[in-house]
């Protein structure tokens, strides 16, 4: 991205990315990563890395990397006893950046998922202020899929958190 918010991409494509995060604090000269909804190029959520570039001591430009959500989707799948486990990876108010899951659950925050279920040893406000101070902390839910078990974890050096469920069939076999 030049000095005017002009971006290209690998592709030769290019917009305007003024009003990005990465864009503003990069030709602040901070470095760091951050969560794009909708990207310029092809509207996707993605996960942008970013850093200033300078030439005699002015910042010129930020230089990005990108992942788009079906990468970062494939970073946070893992199996446990042959079964997928659901992850999403949040931003401290909720919102899912990205989610590897085997079920059809359409929310944009961690919070609606559980909106609906039965918490057991902690509310959804307690979950909510969880995230916001960035505390590990696991519960039990009771979701239409059955009874599950659940742990949220705030990822060290990011202000991201993993939230990682594992349906009753995993547990049970855990327990096994």
């Amino acid at each position: 991205t030049d000095v005017n918010g002009l971006s290209y991409n690998d592709q030769g494509a290019s917009g305007i990315a003024t009003n990005r995060e990465y864009y503003q604090r990069g030709m602040e000269g901070n470095a760091g990563i951050c969560a794009v909804e909708n990207a310029s190029f092809d509207e996707h959520n993605v996960m942008v890395f970013y850093a200033p570039l300078y030439f005699d001591g002015d910042v010129v430009g930020v230089l990005s990397g990108v992942y788009r959500e079906q990468t970062l989707s494939d970073f946070v799948t893992t199996y446990f006893f042959g079964e997928q486990t659901t992850t999403y990876l949040c931003a401290s108010d909720g919102s899912i950046v990205a989610r590897s899951t085997v079920f059809a659950v359409h929310a944009d925050n961690a919070f609606d998922i559980y909106g609906g279920s039965e918490l057991n040893s902690i509310t959804l406000e307690e979950l909510e202020r969880d995230f916001a101070m960035g505390i590990s902390t696991s519960f039990t839910y009771k979701s239409s899929s059955g009874l599950g078990n659940a742990y949220m974890m705030k990822l060290p050096s990011h202000d991201w958190i993993l939230l990682r469920t594992f349906p009753e069939s995993i547990t049970d076999s855990m327990v096994s």
